[in-house]
């Protein structure tokens, strides 16, 4: 093999490794999951969940590519909320997959999910192509926000993040109660809204931040 084969070969190499920072490739991971949640599931039995918990965990396997690292040659800090975004995706769009996809809008268009906040604490580094997998499972709700609760965990079972995100159902601009969403779904029961009542205590402290917008700068 010639000196230019060979480094062509590896650039594919390189390339491959670290598909997830590809131009476009945020845009394909995502869309695939609503493409096989909300549409496909209708012809291919495999996409289609039947959650009958609404605190059911759902997990994303992934590893740290290079280019996701950062100078102390780990896990960039940024690279975390990204692949969040994938994580949170497949967990909302599954465990309500028929509330998202035959709940009646008045915008006549799907209900969407913004995020309003995110607090992450970062317990261990992830080091080059060390494997792990992203668990994210609905932790709490009130009137308005949907707590998620999503845990970096290495192949070791070392948890190397834990990141509470708070989320708003929207049809239009009118919000939509997690209670509505869930009983539509199925998942509610009394016992799901007593562990509910619960774990909504230890993220109180995310419901109304409003305190730390004031603060000056």
């Amino acid at each position: 093999m010639s000196f230019s084969n060979t480094i062509k070969y590896l650039f594919f190499v390189f390339a491959i490794s670290t598909y997830k920072s590809l131009p476009g490739a945020y845009y394909f991971r995502i869309y695939w999951v609503f493409l096989k949640n909300l549409y496909l599931y209708r012809l291919f039995p495999q996409f289609k969940y039947n959650v009958n918990n609404v605190f059911q965990t759902q997990e994303l396997h992934s590893y740290n590519s290079p280019l996701e690292c950062d100078f102390y040659l780990h896990k960039s800090n940024s690279c975390y909320v990204e692949e969040l975004d994938i994580a949170r995706s497949e967990l909302m769009t599954s465990n309500l997959q028929r509330f998202f996809t035959e709940y009646e809008t008045k915008s006549g268009q799907f209900p969407f999910v913004p995020v309003a906040s995110i607090w992450t604490s970062f317990k261990k580094e992830i080091k080059p192509f060390e494997r792990y997998s992203i668990k994210s499972k609905i932790a709490a709700w009130d009137e308005k926000w949907i707590f998620i609760l999503s845990k970096f965990v290495k192949n070791n079972d070392q948890v190397a993040s834990v990141t509470i995100t708070k989320y708003v159902l929207k049809d239009g601009r009118k919000t939509i109660r997690p209670f509505d969403a869930f009983k539509f779904q199925g998942i509610w029961t009394e016992d799901a809204e007593k562990t509910n009542q619960k774990n909504l205590k230890k993220v109180e402290f995310f419901i109304d931040n409003h305190e730390i917008e004031e603060l000056d700068i």
